[in-house]
This record gives structure tokens, sequence and C-alpha cells, in this order.
């Protein structure tokens, strides 16, 4: 456990008794040795709780910070070369340069993790799971060192981030029909039916496919000021083997959203763990003026068919699924 602050709140960790707290720009760096280094071209699951923590909450510096901005802070795990430094170590809490590398060559660099931490997703005051895949280069035992930091989006230090457990393993169940990395697709953009369209739903709006090893899927829509304008989550056991849409909407009672531009993140696990979010900005061009169309909502079996394995045939609800050679 550990006291944040004069009110001297106690916080459990994940496991056992210790974690690490880290605010804007402050990095936690851990070199590879030995036996640990990463192998060339195999596949390796990272796998880490964090905490977001308001400081109003525990008094830590007063009372007078309490993430007014709902996106306020993106943490980045990399694989480096080398250690990675800072240039100015003495204005932690000033907008300028604080968080400027004196160096980080892109050939030294392969980042695993970009996750914005939003208070949406994210609330105060729990632990969540954040994972993410990826295949070792070619050169990894090049890579000495695993590298976790967090920038502020913010000029003030209204930013804090407990972190505990984090591990890096090999490799994932290849006999899932959901494992290996999740490489989703989209039109990112959302045309509403007109009276004159002769193409409306479901093309039309916004839509993600490729999603066949993802057995989780959360979608977020946001206006321009981050603000939360709908939310969905779509479950398989066995892949999601069909498009995802948004339908315009908003989250509370369905009603349509003006033309304008927004924003989307969509949130993916599988048995490897947490994709990266993929998220961008799109358009939504105009209200809806034509025939009722809306796009389809599908439904999914909860019984698992797994890919056949290695060794043998696998039997599942009548079929015969045959081992690979």
């Amino acid at each position: 456990m550990l006291n944040i602050g004069i009110n001297y709140d106690k916080i459990d960790a994940v496991t056992g008794f210790n974690y690490v707290g880290m605010m804007k720009c402050e990095l936690v760096q851990q070199q590879f040795s030995g036996s640990n280094k990463l192998i060339k071209n195999n596949t390796y699951q990272l796998k880490m709780f964090i905490r977001p923590v308001i400081y109003k909450t525990y008094g830590y510096y007063g009372s007078s910070l309490s993430w007014s901005n709902p996106n306020f802070g993106i943490l980045t795990v990399k694989l480096r070369k080398s250690k990675m430094r800072y240039s100015i170590e003495n204005t932690i809490c000033s907008s300028s340069n604080y968080c400027d590398k004196l160096s980080e060559n892109s050939g030294n660099t392969i980042q695993i993790l970009n996750e914005t931490i939003t208070l949406n997703i994210y609330p105060n005051g729990n632990w969540y799971e954040l994972n993410a895949t990826f295949k070792a280069p070619s050169d990894a035992e090049s890579y000495d060192w695993v590298v976790i930091e967090l920038s502020d989006q913010e000029s003030n230090c209204d930013t804090y981030i407990l972190i505990d457990d984090v591990s890096i393993t090999m490799d994932c169940d290849d006999c899932s029909r959901t494992s290996g990395c999740m490489n989703p697709s989209t039109n990112d953009v959302h045309w509403a039916c007109s009276a004159e369209a002769t193409n409306c739903a479901p093309n039309n709006y916004l839509k993600f496919w490729n999603l066949d090893n993802v057995k989780k899927a959360e979608l977020y829509i946001y206006n321009v000021n981050s603000a939360l304008i709908s939310s969905s989550v779509v479950k398989s056991e066995n892949g999601i083997t069909n498009p995802i849409y948004w339908d315009g909407k908003n989250i509370n009672g369905g009603f349509e959203m003006v033309p304008g531009p927004y924003l989307y993140e969509l949130h993916m696990w599988n048995d490897c763990g947490k994709a990266p979010v993929f998220k961008n900005s799109f358009e939504k061009s105009h209200f809806g003026t034509g025939p009722s169309s809306y796009p389809p909502v599908y439904e999914y079996s909860d019984i698992i068919t797994p890919k056949a394995c290695c060794q043998n045939d696998i039997y599942v609800d009548n079929i015969t699924w045959k081992a690979r050679v």
C-alpha cells in the first residue's frame, strides 16, 4: 500500500505491496539482460495495469487541480537500443522543453503501446489492464531497454497515474480463432441517408471490418471537444465476423448528430490481449432525410469453436476441425 498526499488515503496494489506512480514526462525504464532478452521474429505480449489518480481526491499539491481535460495524458511503451534521456530535468511543471528528448532516433525506437488515457474510458478509482501484442524485429538483441513514458496534453502537473504488474511474455495460443495481431479497416466517413440517395445504409455508415480475430470491440465516438457522443460494445468468442457500424446517433435517446467533424476510437481485445487503439477523425455529412434505413446489428453465439490445433482433430457441434499437418 502507499499513502498519497495529506489525506493518507490507501490504494492496494494489483498484486503484492508495491507499484509505481508517474506524472507528466516521467519515465520508467528497465534493461533486458542475459536470457531475458527478446528473440528475433517471436511474438510477445505486453501486459500492465494502470490506475489514474486525481490529485484533488488525495489533497496532493493542495486541492486546486482536478483533471478538467478528459484527454489528459498519453501512455507509451517503447523498445529502445539505448536508455532514454530528457534534455531538461528541473522544470517538471513547465509547458516548455521538459518533455524534449536529447535524441530519439526512429531507427533506435519501436513503439509497442500508445494509449490515450481518458476519464471517460478509465475513470479514477480503479485498476485497468492494458495489453499489446508485438513481433520482435530481426535485430531484437539490439533492443536492450523497455521504456514507459507518460506525456501530458496540458501545461500543468494535473496528470498522475499508477502502474503495476508490467510483464512481457512470449506468444499466445495459436490454436484459437481469436489470436494474433488485430488489423481493422474502416471507411473513415459517415454519409447520412438522404431522400435523393440511391445507396443508403449500411455501406455509407461509419463502418469497421477485418475483425475476424477480435473477440471484443468497444467503439467510442467523440466530438471535436473530446465529449463522448456514442459508445457500443460487440463480443464474439469466435471472432467478430461482421462489420461494426455507427448509426450517426448519440448515446442518450438516439438523436441524430449534426453534420461536422467527429473522432472515433475502436478498442479491441483477443486472446493475445488488447490491441493499440484504432482511432482517427472523420466527417459526418448531413442529416438523414430519406427512408428509415439503419445499419444491421449482428448477434453471435457464445459457443467456442476453436481452430484445429497441430496435434489432433477437434470435434465441436457436429463439425470436425481437422488438425494441421
